[in-house]
């Protein structure tokens, strides 16, 4: 696995914001992997990510992210 897909992954569900385990979900991939491969993403500025809504905080995560294909 690795960021081309979760890039590609992101292009098809063009303009939603995803959850990591959302993304992990519907590609049946560790979330493990996801999270790195999200991780090198950011830092390479290739998708827009930002702080969940309250209706993630139940995963119980402090810093819990959505992400999206940057247009």
């Amino acid at each position: 696995m690795g960021q081309q897909e979760v890039s590609d992954f992101l292009q098809l569900k063009e303009g939603e914001w995803l959850s990591s385990k959302e993304i992990a979900e519907n590609l049946d991939i560790p979330i493990k992997a996801i999270r790195e491969s999200l991780k090198r993403l950011r830092k390479g500025n290739r998708i827009l990510y930002k702080p969940a809504n309250r209706q993630y905080m139940d995963y119980g995560k402090r810093h819990f992210f959505l992400y999206k294909y940057e247009d």
